[in-house]
């Protein structure tokens, strides 16, 4: 695959975390562009960095040094440089979420939890519908809209997760060990899942797994170790 355009530029991005008298170095010196529609999977062993690196790509933490900035279209933001209030903005705009657990409202229906997330972006009441019901229907959940997450199988319930974060037609989808909870077969039909719903709307997906199974679905695989990145491979 092809890309033009980058949609990630990560520069000299070091994360210290202090623990009592210990400093703990989550990242050390990454450098990364990352392009758009470009499907990344970040592996690598416990403690390597992966899940700090996609937490600074999703404007959930900040580096301790360096930069990282994101095109969203008719600009480019400089995440480090963003206050709290800019940073809630770009992540409710333009940045979806997928977890290893699911993060589901429990008093609410499929539909409601999707729903909740297209509101939030105001987007027009009669858009959000439709466009939650057609995603919910390729995800293989069509008539399970009105069920809560309690009546919901594992796979179910990370695959409204995947809807909900889908729904506002994010830039960036950030996943993060998404496929842990669920056994390999369910596992790769979400991955599948991902895939195809990304490139429907042109998302940038950037995920982090330890399953290597899933090294076919990328288009580019980054190691980590230690912080630092110790293979790029497209």
């Amino acid at each position: 695959m092809v890309h033009s355009n980058v949609a990630v530029t990560i520069q000299g991005l070091s994360k210290i975390y202090q623990l009592g008298d210990y400093k703990i170095r989550a990242l050390d010196g990454i450098n990364l562009e990352i392009f758009e529609e470009e499907f990344v999977i970040f592996m690598g062993p416990s403690g390597s960095g992966k899940s700090t690196l996609v937490n600074m790509i999703g404007g959930i933490d900040k580096p301790t040094t360096g930069t990282v900035s994101v095109n969203v279209g008719d600009k480019n933001l400089n995440l480090d440089k963003l206050g709290v209030r800019e940073l809630t903005r770009y992540r409710r705009q333009y940045v979806g979420f997928v977890f290893q657990f699911y993060s589901l409202i429990p008093t609410l229906t499929a539909i409601e939890n999707i729903e909740l997330a297209g509101e939030l972006i105001k987007i027009k009441r009669k858009d959000l519908i439709s466009r939650a019901k057609e995603l919910l229907e390729l995800a293989g959940l069509k008539g399970r809209e009105s069920a809560y997450p309690s009546q919901l199988s594992g796979g179910e319930r990370q695959r409204v997760a995947l809807v909900r974060a889908m729904v506002k037609h994010p830039r960036v989808l950030v996943v993060d060990e998404p496929t842990g909870q669920l056994d390999e077969k369910t596992g790769r039909n979400m991955v599948q899942l991902l895939k195809d719903f990304a490139k429907q709307s042109s998302a940038t997906v950037i995920m982090v797994t330890h399953d290597e199974g899933l090294r076919s679905f990328a288009d580019r695989l980054v190691h980590l170790s230690s912080g630092q990145i110790t293979d790029d491979t497209r």
